[in-house]
Formats: structure tokens, C-alpha cells, sequence
């Protein structure tokens, strides 16, 4: 009877062990490096992971990609009205919704690596997003590139926006994978992500990106969503949106167009198209990153306008960046 007892009771002792691993989403394969801070607690990423807090208010909210996209998106969350500080209301009250907080830019200081997405089926770029997500919630960095025993403390990443398209389309999946694996939820944001739920939150809806990109990231980032098949359309230069007299939106009837280009103001679009939705990806981030930071309870309440501070992400090694505390504050 004893030993039957001990067996039951440790092979639920065993089964609970089991379940308090972390585990990748099944559904699809991660990149191996995902696979290595899960599986190997002595790596520097699942210590990382293994130790952030969700409920921790001190830390900044990072923006990480290309300086053109990194600066657009770090300007609209500092300026980001759209919400009543005190319950919430999605009405302006003539205070900055990020009051307090600190917005960390990192630039990409060589983005032509996000175009290599080609070489290998996407896996490099795939390892090089989930190492640009850890480095952005690290809190470790250097003032020269030169000196790496210089080290300047970086705030921790509290909430990651990764502006890249590339990255969103290639890396998202596995940047997911990982966080659901360490129980960490509404942390890490990908604008193409946010605009493409808005516009699919539409039963009906001939979607178009404004971009100038090529289409075939496009169609790798949507050929993954079930519920997008007959809504995109596809993605078209701002030439060919914006021409005076037959505009590809019109003659291909769409009602939504995702705006994926730093340099075409939305209310050109709107001014264009005014029976057309431009989903804004500064709009619909900041609202994505307002409505986690109150579910998370981690705004710091902080008696202040939103501050920024600037860290150029340079290339060491292969698929890894260091973080450069800049002067461009």
C-alpha cells in the first residue's frame, strides 16, 4: 500500500515539475535559438525572462527598429493624447497619456539586415528579433562600442514596440512562442500585428498596405492568419495610392489601408480617401501599449511630461546587437 502511495505521489510530484517548465506554443516550429533559453536555464535569456516581472512598474517602454521608424513611433507616444489618464475614457484631456514614463529608443544602426530575410528562409532574421527583444528588456549596455568594459545601465524594457515589418513578419511567431512559454503576456508589440487585428476586426473589409516594402513580405507575415484569406489585397508603393487621377485604391475598391511608411503622413491619406479607414500604426500602438500598461498596473504615476533617452543597437557577432548609450538625447 506504502509503495503504491509513494508511486502515485511522485508522479504527481514529477507531472507537477513538468508543468512549471517552461513550454513552446506547439503549433508551429520555433527557431532553435527559442528552443535554447527554454530548455537551458544557464542561458542568459531564460534567466532574463525567468526573472521579469510583469506587475514591476520601473522600467521604460523601448522602441526598436529603423531610425526613420523608431523616431515617428517614439514621437507620436510621447505626444499621445487619445485617452483620460484617470478611468481610461478614450477622450483627450489635455494630458500626455504616457505621463511619467520614459520612452527608450534604440536605433538599428545597420537596418539592412532586415532585408536578408531572403538567404535563409527567414531564420536569421527570426534569431536576430528575439535577440533585439532580450536586449531590449536587458538592462545591459555600454558607452562605446570601442570599450566594452564601459558599461552604462540601460532601464529594463517593461513594454517592447519593434517597429520592423520584416521583423513582425519572420520573428513575431517566435518572439511569441517564447513569452507564452515564460508566462509573460502584453509585453512585446509589433505595429504590423496591431493594424492588421483592427482591420480584420472588420467582418467585410478589402484591406491594402501603404508601404514601401516589397510584397512578398506581406504576404509571408499574412499567409499565417486564416482569417485574412480574401481581405489583403496587397501592398502598393505610395506613388501608386496617392496618384492624382487613377489611384489603385480606388480601382481595386479598398476600404482599408495600413499605413506601413514613416514618410506618408496619415492625413494625406485621409484627405485622399475620405470614405476609406487609414489605420495609423502610431495610434493603434499607443493604445495597445496605454491598455497593457493599466491591465499591468505598471504606469509609474510619475508627476510628469514623458522623457525619452537614445541607445544605437551596433552589430556584434553574428545576429546580436550591443546597445550604445547615444548623445542624441
Amino acid at each position: 500500500m506504502k509503495v503504491k502511495y509513494w508511486s502515485i505521489l511522485s508522479a504527481f510530484i514529477l507531472a507537477l515539475a513538468a508543468s512549471c517548465q517552461p513550454k513552446p506554443a506547439p503549433q508551429r516550429a520555433v527557431v532553435g535559438y527559442v528552443d535554447e533559453i527554454i530548455e537551458d536555464r544557464s542561458e542568459s535569456g531564460h534567466q532574463l525572462l525567468s526573472a521579469f516581472d510583469q506587475r514591476d512598474p520601473l522600467g521604460d517602454i523601448v522602441v526598436f527598429g529603423p531610425s526613420d521608424e523608431v523616431r515617428s513611433m517614439s514621437l507620436a507616444l510621447l505626444s499621445s493624447d487619445r485617452f483620460d489618464n484617470v478611468d481610461a475614457r478614450p477622450i483627450s484631456d489635455s494630458l500626455p497619456d504616457f505621463s511619467g514614463e520614459v520612452i527608450c529608443q534604440v536605433v538599428l544602426s545597420n537596418p539592412e539586415v532586415l532585408d536578408s530575410y531572403g538567404a535563409d528562409e527567414g531564420s536569421s532574421l527570426r534569431e536576430l528579433t528575439v535577440r533585439a527583444v532580450l536586449s531590449s528588456i536587458d538592462t545591459l549596455s555600454y558607452r562605446t562600442p570601442s570599450d566594452l568594459s564601459s558599461y552604462s545601465h540601460k532601464h529594463r524594457g517593461k513594454v517592447v514596440v519593434m517597429t520592423s515589418s520584416q521583423m513582425a513578419s519572420y520573428g513575431k511567431y517566435d518572439v511569441d512562442s517564447l513569452m507564452r512559454a515564460f508566462g509573460i503576456e502584453s509585453a512585446v508589440f509589433f505595429p504590423l500585428e496591431l493594424m492588421a487585428d483592427k482591420a480584420l476586426s472588420k467582418a467585410e473589409s478589402r484591406i491594402g498596405i501603404v508601404t514601401s516594402k516589397p510584397q512578398e513580405l506581406y504576404d509571408e507575415y499574412f499567409r499565417f492568419r486564416e482569417d485574412a484569406r480574401g481581405h489583403f489585397i496587397g501592398a502598393f508603393p505610395k506613388e501608386t495610392v496617392l496618384a492624382t487621377q487613377t489611384s489603385i485604391a480606388d480601382s481595386l475598391a479598398l476600404d482599408v489601408l495600413l499605413l506601413d511608411d514613416p514618410a506618408v503622413p496619415a492625413d494625406t491619406l485621409r484627405a485622399r480617401f475620405p470614405k476609406v479607414e487609414v489605420v495609423d500604426p502610431a495610434a493603434v500602438t499607443a493604445e495597445a501599449c496605454f491598455r497593457a500598461m493599466r491591465s499591468r498596473n505598471i504606469f509609474t504615476h510619475r508627476v510628469a511630461y514623458p522623457r525619452w533617452t537614445a541607445y544605437t543597437a551596433e552589430p556584434s557577432g553574428d545576429l546580436q546587437h550591443i546597445l550604445i548609450d547615444s548623445d542624441d538625447r
